[in-house]
């Protein structure tokens, strides 16, 4: 579902989390492997923008938190099919793509994203299942 997440941003998970480790390695040579027992979560996503003007994707900022309740890192290399999040999107556009994550292995299959937009934003939390 999609959800209000301030400045004109909605945001939305439109497939459940997975484990994007072998397509990330597979997609470029410099891709760092992750650490031991970490994998890379793969969170495909949608966001739309009704602000005045443009905005960026870079505007949001994306979370992963999971059973360990530690916020964990969101970059893992070039990333197939990964979210511009540099982007202009002009009032009523829209983009999709892949979020990645570095995660223990056990949280794969278990966490939230949260979502801001701006400073004064209340966090908007998102299931990945």
């Amino acid at each position: 579902t999609s959800a209000d997440v301030g400045e004109g941003w909605s945001f939305s998970v439109v497939a459940p989390a997975r484990d994007i480790t072998d397509q990330v390695m597979a997609e470029n040579s410099f891709n760092d492997p992750p650490p031991e027992g970490y994998r890379m979560l793969g969170v495909d996503v949608a966001i739309a923008y009704s602000g005045a003007g443009t905005g960026s994707a870079f505007d949001l900022t994306t979370k992963f938190v999971g059973d360990g309740n530690v916020q964990r890192n969101g970059y893992c290399g070039v990333v197939p099919n990964e979210l511009d999040t540099f982007a202009d999107v002009l009032s009523g556009g829209s983009l999709t793509g892949t979020m990645c994550f570095l995660v223990p292995a056990p949280e794969v299959t278990n966490g939230v994203l949260y979502v801001t937009a701006g400073f004064d934003t209340d966090p908007i939390y998102f299931a990945t299942l």
